[in-house]
């Protein structure tokens, strides 16, 4: 019998989410997200509905991984049972790479890193303390899975309980680079896949 559990993949923007459903989806893990998503970003505008309407966890079928950023601000319903996976990052490494994206992106910044770096520092402390609540999880950083992806994916496995074929499809996933904020633009790049 299937156990009856979600995945649930969280962090702040620019943890390295996305980099961890897609070794979930190369380990043949189903993935709710956006159809135009997969394989890109990985993000459901049902995120959006959080936490006021969570039908679409409830209708979800078991062992489906999920991304959710600021699961602070949206509380998971206590109708499903959760196994976690929460990323952090280098505060200052990610808030560079959320102004080199938001640049990328064509968008007006207005704010400084040390000003992003200082609201990440809180936000984070606000978001642990919501997911660690959860008896089933992990946690992991995004120097952690870009440095040693074997290891991540081996905890990964671990919380999932997947055998090693599993584990070894999603540590081949990552590619090799160093963790500074340049990954964005490195990531768009490589994919046959416009920026938006």
């Amino acid at each position: 019998m299937i156990e009856d559990y979600l995945i649930v993949v969280c962090g702040l923007g620019r943890c390295g989410t996305t980099a961890v459903m897609k070794m979930l989806y190369a380990a043949g893990i189903k993935v709710h997200c956006d159809y135009d998503k997969v394989g890109w970003s990985f993000e459901s505008g049902d995120m959006l509905k959080l936490p006021d309407d969570h039908a679409w966890i409830d209708q979800m079928d078991p062992q489906t991984a999920f991304k959710l950023l600021d699961p602070h601000r949206a509380s998971l319903p206590t109708t499903r049972d959760f196994r976690v996976i929460i990323l952090t990052r280098d505060h200052r490494q990610q808030a560079r790479s959320q102004l080199t994206l938001l640049k990328t992106c064509g968008q007006h910044v207005t704010t400084n890193a040390r000003a992003l770096q200082a609201h990440i520092r809180k936000e984070e402390r606000r978001f642990l303390d919501a997911v660690r609540i959860y008896p089933k999880h992990v946690h992991t950083t995004f120097e952690m899975l870009v440095r040693n992806p074997a290891y991540v994916a081996e905890k990964i496995g671990g919380l999932l309980e997947l055998d090693g074929d599993k584990v070894d499809r999603m540590a081949r996933t990552i590619w090799d680079r160093s963790p500074d904020h340049s990954g964005y633009v490195q990531e768009a790049s490589k994919l046959d896949h416009p920026l938006f």
